[in-house]
């Protein structure tokens, strides 16, 4: 996930965390897996905070130069992020069934989360910490007080988590 958002200068830490909302939202409130969503950023215009460069700034640049810094900074504050592609989700069972379901679909589609095994730092086990904490934080929003589904969340973060292992070392040692 922060690969491109990094590239973009735009916080990762802002972007997981609504990330981690769409998340909960539909895992507990819709009950749906979240099967194949992608999260796209979007940049509004005419919304930006910066000017762009003033064309005697621009005059001044060296042949060959880029001006895509001043660009990035001043759409930074306009980027949105969206939620498309709903027509792959299935009905998530409040269970360990659906925990299950849940975590599959969250390995399928993990180009869009954050890794909670990458490298420490923000963009690494910060960035995990910080997308747990907040979908657990959710959750009390969308169930009820019946003890046994109030684990179940976290025993979705618990299996993510340990699932990455899984994959991270399934894909090193097919490369």
């Amino acid at each position: 996930m922060s690969g491109q958002v990094e590239d973009l200068r735009l916080d990762t830490s802002h972007y997981a965390l609504q990330v981690a909302d769409s998340l909960a939202i539909m895992h507990w409130d819709a009950r749906i897996d979240a099967a194949d969503v992608e999260f796209i950023l979007d940049a509004a215009p005419c919304l930006a905070q910066e000017p762009l460069p003033a064309v005697a700034r621009l005059k001044r640049l060296k042949e060959n130069s880029s001006t895509i810094v001043d660009a990035v900074q001043s759409q930074a504050a306009a980027t949105h992020m969206w939620l498309l592609n709903f027509n792959q989700c299935q009905p998530l069972p409040i269970d360990q069934e659906g925990v299950d379901q849940g975590v599959k679909r969250f390995f399928d589609n993990d180009p869009y989360y954050p890794c909670p095994l990458a490298a420490t730092g923000i963009t690494g086990e910060g960035l995990w910490e910080l997308f747990a904490n907040r979908y657990l934080e959710n959750v009390g929003n969308y169930i009820g007080a019946d003890q046994e589904c109030r684990v179940l969340p976290n025993e979705f973060i618990l299996k993510s988590r340990g699932g990455h292992a899984y994959t991270l070392g399934r894909k090193s040692a097919g490369s």
